[in-house]
């Protein structure tokens, strides 16, 4: 399982640029594993997105643009894909907050080209609100802020890598959640993401 989240200059995906971003692996027997990068957007944005991340636009005139890191996170996300008789085993599940509406739409326009990154077709995506929304349906706000201090956790500051790690942490916490509705085990979540997705989808 992986997280990720992106800062931009917007809220619309299909426009907005891309100035943080990060990517966590949940290792078992070790610490975690994640990248992380400040991104030139190459182009101005609003003192309120300064006001939200602390990014300023100064500080990424000299920083990669995404275009330059696509590969990066590419090779990160499949990293220990394994290949077996020139086929990929698919198992790319990656957690975001807000994923459907917002992060993986940037993510999936950065790997259209689907000859140049043919595994990100196999990639599958968990969206922390929805499994919030419908295990928690009393809560007044299913925002990430509002998960973490339900939880009692560190919130994210709005930079990638923070609200990537107290995402991890929250999604930990909601998947315990269902398990004492359920009585399935943590482990069993972790090693079949799949099921994460169907008692939110589908039931």
């Amino acid at each position: 399982i992986f997280y990720f989240d992106f800062e931009t200059t917007g809220l619309n995906p299909y426009h907005a640029k891309i100035i943080d971003y990060a990517f966590l692996l949940q290792e078992n027997d070790s610490e975690d594993t994640y990248i992380e990068s400040l991104i030139n957007p190459e182009t101005k944005f609003e003192k309120k997105i300064t006001d939200i991340t602390g990014i300023h636009p100064e500080e990424l005139e000299d920083k990669p643009t995404i275009s330059e890191m696509k590969s990066n996170i590419y090779n990160f996300i499949n990293s220990d894909t394994k290949k077996i008789v020139h086929k990929y085993i698919p198992g790319r599940y990656l957690v975001a907050h807000n994923c459907d509406g917002f992060d993986k739409v940037f993510l999936m326009r950065l790997f259209e080209d689907r000859e140049t990154f043919p595994l990100a077709k196999d990639w599958k995506f968990i969206d922390t609100v929805p499994l919030a929304k419908k295990l928690l349906p009393r809560l007044s706000s299913h925002s990430l802020k509002s998960l973490s201090q339900y939880y009692n956790i560190k919130s994210g500051t709005h930079r990638a890598l923070s609200d990537t790690i107290c995402l991890k942490h929250v999604f930990i916490e909601l998947v315990k959640t269902l398990c004492a509705k359920d009585g399935h085990s943590l482990g069993h979540y972790l090693e079949n993401p799949q099921n994460i997705i169907d008692y939110y989808s589908f039931n």
